[in-house]
């Protein structure tokens, strides 16, 4: 049996360990995959630009309606960054291990939960109120990122 060196054909050419089967990245689905990023980048920067208006409505008029509507668009934005988390390229990871995003997922969730809180109560300082709001907005910022 000969042995052939050099340049092989695709057929007789040994497999990589890391090929699991499936056909390689091809430059279709690499478009596919920066259109979609694309997509889902300029969904969020719409929803973040609602967020912010609801949140300037909501310091300004503080009504229960307005409340509910910013919480609603916090809700949403905050599914839509878990949605699109599979779609990154890569994930940022934090010094203990833990995935920066998922870590900001879960700070703006009780920041809103707080936000909620300090809303019902009514607090006299309104400024305080103010401070919760401008910290949320940082985290979604920070997600937007």
């Amino acid at each position: 049996m000969r042995r052939t060196q050099g340049n092989r054909s695709r057929a007789t050419a040994p497999t990589a360990r890391w090929q699991s089967g499936r056909a390689p990245a091809t430059a279709f689905s690499e478009a596919l995959r920066n259109s979609e990023l694309a997509a889902h980048q300029e969904l969020l920067s719409w929803l973040y630009g609602e967020v912010e208006q609801a949140a300037d409505r909501l310091s300004a008029t503080s009504s229960l309606l307005e409340w509910e509507a910013f919480r609603d668009l916090v809700i949403n934005y905050l599914n839509e960054v878990k949605a699109g988390f599979r779609l990154r390229k890569q994930a940022a990871w934090d010094r203990q291990g833990n995935q920066r995003l998922l870590v900001l997922i879960d700070a703006a969730n009780q920041e809103l939960v707080e936000l909620g809180i300090a809303f019902l109560q009514r607090q006299t300082d309104h400024l305080a109120f103010l401070a919760r709001l401008k910290r949320l907005k940082g985290l979604l910022l920070d997600m937007k990122l």
